[in-house]
């Protein structure tokens, strides 16, 4: 029998503890940009819905008005065909809303709004004439709107066009 006693060497047992050290470390690494991008796909989308929840908003609501009543380039109040005065207006980094005045201070929509611009569309003397401060709101036949949203460092700007109801 030979003398030497079989089994694994220090050395050996070092350098596999370095090869699952690296190992390690590599999916570590790995793993955290992972879910860094995961965390930043969210917050685009997120964003995007946001975005989109106030364009949509804004427009349905515009959809139903008879006519506008005020008109200037970040707040607008209309009447809707129920009757009802709606303003929307920003405030703050938020859009806001009443109906019929209620609540006085504003319903909050969306939180993180940084910009809401309205161009106001009038029909005169067979030309479309545009305005962010219409002289005659009631005249206004066509609003153009814009929203940004900001949320974590990610932008989305987004347009949206609605064509007020007839007056007749």
């Amino acid at each position: 029998m030979n003398g030497r006693a079989r089994g694994i060497t220090l050395i050996e047992m070092l350098v596999a503890c370095l090869i699952m050290l690296l190992l390690g470390s590599g999916l570590f690494t790995l793993m955290t940009t992972g879910y860094g991008a995961q965390e930043s796909i969210t917050d685009q989308n997120t964003v995007d819905s946001r975005s989109r929840f106030v364009i949509n908003t804004l427009a349905d609501n515009l959809r139903g008005a008879t006519s506008l009543t005020s008109a200037g380039s970040s707040d607008v109040t209309f009447t809707d065909e129920s009757g009802n005065s709606v303003r929307y207006w920003l405030s703050d980094g938020s859009l806001l809303n009443t109906v019929n005045g209620q609540p006085s201070s504003g319903n909050v929509l969306m939180d993180n709004v940084s910009s809401l611009s309205f161009t106001y569309w009038t029909y005169s003397n067979g030309s479309w004439i545009s305005s962010s401060s219409p002289s005659a709101p009631a005249n206004v036949g066509a609003v153009d709107f814009t929203v940004v949203v900001t949320l974590s460092g990610y932008s989305r700007q987004l347009s949206g066009t609605v064509v007020i109801r007839d007056k007749e």
